[in-house]
């Protein structure tokens, strides 16, 4: 389990780099990394924030609704799961 630690400034590519670490300890192909990698840093900018809440992944969810194809969708909500797995969030994923 990674420990958070206080801070006032959100590292984007520092948060992306330890969930990379966290993601190839999960033995997941190099690939799959890459994708959830580039998937969770898109997420975070876009919810200004390396801590995102639930509330954050629905209006993140919502707004590449209209966008994206269904299986591009489920492949952000794997990414987020994860990416909520290791700040010790829940966050409910509804794949289409």
């Amino acid at each position: 389990m990674i420990t958070l630690v206080p801070r006032e400034v959100n590292d984007y590519e520092a948060s992306a780099a330890r969930f990379e670490r966290y993601l190839n300890d999960q033995n997941l192909e190099p690939g799959t990394v890459a994708l959830y990698r580039a998937n969770a840093l898109r997420y975070l900018k876009s919810v200004h924030t390396d801590r995102p809440t639930g509330q954050d992944w629905d209006r993140f969810r919502d707004s590449l609704q209209a966008q994206l194809y269904r299986s591009t969708l489920n492949q952000y909500a794997y990414a987020a799961r994860a990416y909520h797995s290791i700040i010790n969030t829940k966050i409910i994923i509804k794949l289409l």
